[in-house]
């Protein structure tokens, strides 16, 4: 079989239909969450928050993005991908279409973190060497704490506690960071001062008194 010509040159018109827009889900409640919770970042669409449109060139051009109904998260205080949540269609120009009217919405929300700061935090020193004393300056410390605004917002100086660990140091004077207990849920950030000056000395033996000589009484005759 013989072909003639043996080559041709095929050309195709390739027309791309339609326009990627984005789409931007439309919440109510952000400022109705359960207390003390908040969101972690804007509300998107998953797995893609992309949609094709479709129409006139001249009636695309007035779509810059799509929104979807509102959804309500007043009173929410868990993350939450709502299914099924429908594009806001009402908006769009007259012979333009959308390759899906439906989408995935994810809602991310967290505890919020609040920070406080207690002062006149009482500092004690433990594990001091026997037959020791130590001395330290300053007396109190100030925290920074962070947790959840409930939480951090009930706890009082008693809650917390400072310690600075001697670990049986001899005689001396020592620089030492001190240790922040907390209750569970609560994190400190920052403490006040950051180190304890201390000075750990021998204590002096105390002194035995010499008895007192007492005189014999005589006989009377």
């Amino acid at each position: 079989v013989t072909l003639d010509p043996a080559q041709v040159t095929l050309k195709v018109n390739l027309q791309v239909s339609g326009q990627v827009r984005r789409v931007i889900p439309e919440v109510t409640g952000t400022d109705a969450l359960a207390p003390g919770y908040e969101l972690v970042r804007p509300p998107t669409a998953v797995p893609s928050d992309e949609v094709i449109i479709d129409g006139p060139t001249d009636e695309i051009a007035k779509v810059l993005y799509l929104t979807t109904e509102p959804i309500d998260i007043t009173g929410w205080n868990e993350s939450k991908d709502v299914p099924n949540v429908a594009l806001d269609l009402s908006k769009l120009p007259p012979g333009v279409t959308v390759d899906h009217q439906t989408v995935t919405v994810s809602i991310q929300i967290r505890k919020q973190s609040f920070q406080q700061q207690v002062t006149n935090i009482p500092i004690t020193v433990i594990n001091v060497k026997a037959g020791t004393t130590a001395s330290f300056t300053p007396k109190e410390a100030t925290v920074t704490i962070e947790g959840s605004q409930p939480v951090v917002e009930g706890l009082t100086a008693s809650d917390i506690s400072v310690v600075v660990d001697l670990n049986g140091a001899g005689p001396g004077t020592y620089q030492l960071q001190p240790r922040v207990i907390m209750p569970a849920g609560v994190q400190y950030r920052d403490i006040n001062p950051q180190n304890i000056s201390v000075t750990v000395a021998e204590i002096e033996p105390t002194p035995t008194p010499s008895p007192t000589a007492t005189a014999t009484p005589t006989p009377t005759p």
